[in-house]
C-alpha cells in the first residue's frame, strides 16, 4: 500500500472524512495511477458496491467514530475553579435541570469509576462518591455538573430532571429505570441500561452493552460498543423496531419478528419488530468485535 493510500485510511480512522469519502479518494488514486500505466485490454471491472466494499464501509465509520470519541469525547476534563467539594449531594432540583457527570481520575480505560443510576424514591437528586473519595459540584444555569474521581459514584435521579450524561474515562455504567433522555459514554467496561423511559445514546469501548426494554421506552435511539457483544430484551409491552448491525459477529434473534436480515462476509444485519405499533419507536444497535443477540421476553 502506498503512502497516499495509507493516508486516506489514518484519515478515516481519526474521524476528519468519512468512509464514503474515503473510498471516493481510493478510486480517484485509482484512476490517476492508471493513467500513467499501460494495461493489457481487459473487461472492465464491476463497480465496487459488493459485500467486501460494504463491509469496508462498516468498518471505516466505526473506526472513525471510536478514534474521535477518543481525541474529543474522553479528554481529561478541566475542573472549573469556583466548583465546590462536597462529600455528597442531596438536594431537590428545579424541573428541566440538566445532570452532567464526568470523570476526572487520570486512568484512561480500567474497571474503576463505574457508575450507578437509579430513579430516585424521594425526588431529590443524590450523588454518594465510592472507595470515600469527594465530589465537585457546579451550578451554571440549568445545568448541574457533578465531577467525580476514580472511586466512581451511585447516582439517584429525578423524574424532574430534564436530561442525565455520562462520560466515563473508565468504569461501567447501570442505569435502572430512568425516565428523562440519557447520554452515556465510557472508555473502560460495560453499559447496563433497564426499563429506559426515554430516549437514549449510549457508546463503549472495550465493554458489551445490555439493554432491557419495556412499555416504557418511547423514542428513536442508538447504542454502539466496540470490543463487546450485545444483548437486547424487549419485555412484554414493548412496541418498536431494532435495527442491529455487527462487524465480526452475528445478529440473533427469538421471539420478535425478522422484517429484514442482510448476512455478509465479516458482518450481520437484522431489522427486528415487536408490539403494535411498530414503527413508532426505532433503536440502533451497532458492534464491533462482538456479536449481537435480541430476545422478546416476559414483562417483569
Amino acid at each position: 500500500m502506498n503512502e497516499e493510500r495509507m493516508k486516506v485510511l489514518e484519515m478515516v480512522a481519526d474521524g476528519t472524512i468519512s468512509a464514503d469519502d474515503a473510498a471516493k479518494l481510493l478510486d480517484a488514486l485509482n484512476d490517476s495511477t492508471a493513467k500513467h500505466r499501460f494495461h493489457a485490454p481487459h473487461p472492465p471491472k464491476p463497480p465496487r458496491h459488493g459485500a467486501f466494499h460494504g463491509v469496508f464501509h462498516t468498518m471505516g465509520d466505526m473506526m472513525g467514530e471510536v478514534m474521535k470519541e477518543m481525541r474529543v469525547g474522553f479528554g481529561r476534563e478541566e475542573i472549573p475553579a469556583d466548583a465546590a467539594e462536597t462529600q455528597s449531594f442531596d438536594e431537590e432540583i428545579p424541573a428541566g435541570t440538566s445532570v452532567r457527570v464526568k470523570s476526572t481520575g487520570m486512568k484512561l480505560c480500567g474497571s474503576s469509576g463505574s457508575v450507578k443510576v437509579t430513579r430516585s424514591a424521594s425526588g431529590r437528586l443524590v450523588a454518594r462518591p465510592l472507595a470515600g473519595e469527594t465530589l465537585k459540584v457546579k451550578r451554571d444555569g440549568d445545568e448541574l455538573q457533578l465531577f467525580i474521581g476514580e472511586g466512581g459514584v451511585e447516582l439517584e435521579v429525578p423524574e424532574a430532571a430534564g436530561s442525565l450524561e455520562l462520560t466515563l474515562r473508565a468504569g461501567s455504567i447501570s442505569v435502572n429505570d430512568l425516565h428523562c433522555p440519557l447520554k452515556a459514554r465510557t472508555m473502560g467496561g460495560s453499559v447496563h441500561l433497564v426499563r429506559p423511559g426515554a430516549h437514549f445514546s449510549v457508546k463503549t469501548m472495550g465493554g458489551g452493552l445490555e439493554l432491557v426494554l419495556g412499555r416504557e421506552w418511547n423514542g428513536g435511539s442508538k447504542a454502539k460498543t466496540m470490543g463487546g457483544g450485545v444483548s437486547v430484551e424487549l419485555l412484554e409491552g414493548f412496541s418498536g423496531t431494532v435495527d442491529a448491525s455487527t462487524m465480526g459477529g452475528s445478529v440473533e434473534a427469538t421471539g420478535v419478528r425478522v422484517i429484514e436480515d442482510k448476512p455478509s462476509p465479516g458482518s450481520s444485519r437484522k431489522v427486528v419488530t415487536m408490539g403494535e405499533d411498530e414503527g413508532s419507536s426505532i433503536l440502533v444497535v451497532k458492534t464491533m468485535g462482538g456479536g449481537v443477540t435480541i430476545r422478546g421476553g416476559e414483562d417483569v
